[in-house]
C-alpha cells in the first residue's frame, strides 16, 4: 500500500492482539483476517520559497526543501527570513499547507515580496530641481539626485550624517536596507582660514575656494612644526591648529664624578662626559658607570640623576663615584710590628706597606701576597689595585742572605726587581736596597755605574754575599730602550707591542706593564702618554 508499511494480518477487525502468521493444521472452520497498515514517516513533500522578481511583476523560485513527514498527516511550511524580503501572506498561488500524499506530490509554496522603503533627502536650504527620490525597493536601489542649487554656494553631495562627514553617498545600492535619511552638504564660494597656537590666534585669510592658505612662520625651541590640516585646496572655513612636536634628538650631558685623590681637597672631579639626545621635555634618566675601583655615592647632594630634557639642550645631570676602600690582612708569622699597621687601603691612592716589624733572632726580608712566600716582594699596593688583600711577612735568620726592599718589588726566585720609577740614579736605588751583601750596579754592557748614572731597563743589580754573587734584572716602569728615562721612543715601542708588530717579555715586558696588571693595555699606552706630557708621575 503506497506511503504505508504493512504490519501484519490480525483475527479481528480492531486489530489487536497479536498477528496472525499461519493457518494451522489443527485449525477448523471458515477464516477471515484483516490486514493491518501502518503510515510511513518518511514521506516527501516540498517547500519551495518564491521572491519577488527585480521587476516586480513576478516571483522566482529561490530555494527548495525537501523534507519528509507521515503519510496523510498535514504539514505547515515554516516561513523563511530573507534580508530585504517580506512574506506575502496574502498572494493567491500561496500553499502554506497541506496533506502530505503517499506518493509525494505534496508542495507548498509561500512567496515573499521586496521591501520598500522610506527616504528622507534633507537639503540644508537647497532645492532638488530634478530627480527627487521619496522611497527605494530592495534590490533595486535608487540614485540621489545631483540638480540641488542654493544661491552662493556650491552643492558637494549628499551624507548619511548631519554632522556631513564620511564619505558622500550618490546612490543606495540593491543590498541596502531601511529607512534612509540624507543631508545635502554645500560650501562657500568665499572661506575663512584661522591658525592657531594653543588658544592664540596668530593669522587670518580669506582665501577663494580652490585655493590653498599661507602658513604663518612659527618658531619653538626644541620642537617642530606642523598643521593638524591640510590648506592647499580651501573648500570650507576652517581652523588651523599648530602642532608641536617635541625632537627627538635634544642634547643633554650625562657628567660623571671620581672622587679626588688629593686628600687636601675635599671633592670628585670630572672624568667623564656623555653627549646624548633625547625627546624634549621628557625625562632623563642617568645611567650609571661601572668604574673599576670606584663605588656610585647615591645621597650626594650634589648628584642630579634625572631632569626634564630642556628645549635649549641644557640639561645636565651628575652622577658621583666614592673610591671604594678594602681591607688589609697581615699575617706576621711569628714577628711583631713596631707600629700600627695600616688595616686598609683606598683605591687610586694605594699603600707603602710598612717594613717595621722585629722577630728575634730574624731579619724582615719583605711581604708576599701567598703563604708560600714565592714570587715578588710587595711593598706597596698600586693605585689600580683592588680587592681586600692579605700578605705574608717572610723572615730569614740574621746570618743568612737576604736582600730587601721598601720601595721595590723583588723577586728572589726569578732574579728580578720592580717597580723602579724612571730618572731613579744609582745611588738612591742602592740605597732603596736592604741587604747583608755588598752592592753594585751594571749596566747593560756588564759594566758597574755609580753616582748620578740612571738606572735602566735591562741594567743588573749584583750583590755579593761572603763571595757569592748575585744579580737581579732590573724593571724601570715605562722604559722600554733602557736608558732610564720615559721618551716617545718608549711610547712608540709599546704602541708597537700592541698592536702586535713587537713581541716582549721577561724584564722589558714587566716594564711595559705600567699599571702592575700583570698583562699589557691600552692603560699603560695612556698612561705612559700622560706621563711624557707631564701630567702624571710614574
Amino acid at each position: 500500500k503506497e506511503g504505508y508499511t504493512f504490519e501484519g494480518w490480525y483475527a479481528n477487525s480492531e486489530l489487536t492482539g497479536e498477528a496472525v502468521t499461519t493457518v494451522t493444521t489443527t485449525d477448523i472452520g471458515n477464516k477471515e483476517y484483516f490486514a493491518k497498515w501502518t503510515a510511513n514517516t518518511n514521506t516527501a513533500y516540498k517547500v519551495e520559497h518564491y521572491k519577488q522578481n527585480i521587476t516586480l511583476d513576478g516571483y522566482e523560485v529561490e530555494e527548495t526543501e525537501n523534507l519528509t513527514g507521515t503519510t496523510d498527516e498535514e504539514v505547515t511550511a515554516i516561513a523563511k527570513t530573507y534580508e530585504g524580503f517580506t512574506e506575502n501572506t496574502s498572494y493567491s498561488s500561496r500553499v502554506p499547507s497541506g496533506n502530505i500524499v503517499a506518493d509525494g506530490s505534496l508542495t507548498l509554496k509561500l512567496y515573499y515580496d521586496r521591501n520598500s522603503y522610506t527616504v528622507t533627502l534633507n537639503t540644508n536650504g537647497g532645492t532638488i530641481n530634478n530627480g527627487d527620490v521619496s522611497n527605494y525597493t530592495y534590490g533595486v536601489g535608487a540614485t540621489l539626485p545631483t540638480d540641488v542649487i542654493k544661491e552662493g554656494y556650491t552643492f558637494e553631495g549628499w551624507y548619511a550624517n548631519s554632522e556631513l562627514t564620511g564619505e558622500t553617498v550618490t546612490s543606495i545600492g540593491v543590498a541596502e536596507t531601511g529607512e534612509k535619511t540624507y543631508y545635502a552638504k554645500w560650501t562657500q564660494n568665499e572661506f575663512t582660514v584661522t591658525f592657531k597656537d594653543g588658544e592664540n590666534t596668530v593669522k587670518t585669510q580669506i582665501v577663494t575656494k580652490g585655493e590653498g592658505a599661507i602658513a604663518p612662520e612659527l618658531v619653538k625651541e626644541g620642537y617642530t612644526l606642523s598643521w593638524d590640516k591640510t590648506f592647499n585646496n580651501i573648500t570650507r572655513d576652517l581652523t588651523v591648529n599648530a602642532i608641536w612636536t617635541a625632537n627627538a634628538d635634544t642634547p643633554y650631558k650625562v657628567e660623571h664624578y671620581l672622587r679626588t685623590t688629593d686628600s687636601e681637597v675635599e671633592g670628585y672631579d670630572l672624568f667623564e662626559m656623555e653627549n646624548l639626545t633625547g625627546t624634549t621635555d621628557t625625562i632623563a634618566t642617568a645611567v650609571s658607570k661601572t668604574y673599576e675601583g670606584f663605588t656610585e655615592n647615591t645621597s650626594y647632594s650634589e648628584r642630579v640623576p634625572s631632569g626634564n630634557i630642556a628645549a635649549d639642550g641644557s640639561l645636565v645631570l651628575k652622577l658621583y663615584y666614592d673610591r671604594n676602600t678594602y681591607n688589609i690582612t697581615y699575617e706576621l708569622n711569628g714577628g711583631t710590628a713596631t707600629s700600627e699597621l695600616t688595616s686598609t687601603y683606598t683605591y687610586g691612592k694605594g699603600l707603602i706597606l710598612s717594613s717595621r716589624l722585629t722577630k728575634q733572632g730574624y731579619v724582615f726580608v719583605g711581604w708576599y701576597n701567598n703563604a708560600e712566600l714565592t714570587g715578588e716582594t710587595v711593598t706597596r699596593i698600586g693605585t689600580t689595585e683592588i680587592g681586600n688583600k692579605t700578605y705574608y711577612a717572610k723572615w730569614v735568620e740574621e746570618e743568612q742572605y737576604y736582600i730587601t726592599s721598601e720601595e721595590h718589588s723583588i723577586n728572589i726566585e726569578d732574579k728580578q726587581i720592580t717597580k723602579v720609577s724612571p730618572n731613579t740614579n744609582v745611588t738612591t736605588l742602592i740605597n732603596n736596597i736592604n741587604t747583608n751583601g755588598t752592592v753594585k750596579i751594571l749596566n747593560l754592557n756588564g759594566k758597574e755605574v755609580s753616582g748620578n748614572d740612571l738606572v735602566g731597563t735591562g741594567y743588573k743589580v749584583e750583590v755579593d754575599f761572603k763571595g757569592t754573587k748575585h744579580e737581579y734584572e732590573i724593571a724601570v716602569r715605562g722604559d722600554l730602550d733602557g736608558n732610564g728615562k720615559v721618551t716617545v721612543t718608549d711610547l712608540s715601542i709599546l704602541n708597537q707591542i700592541l698592536v702586535k708588530s713587537l713581541n716582549v717579555s721577561g724584564i722589558r715586558e714587566k716594564a711595559s706593564d705600567l699599571d702592575y696588571s700583570n698583562k699589557i693595555t691600552i692603560t699603560d699606552l695612556s698612561m705612559m702618554n700622560q706621563a711624557i706630557v707631564g701630567k702624571i708621575t710614574l
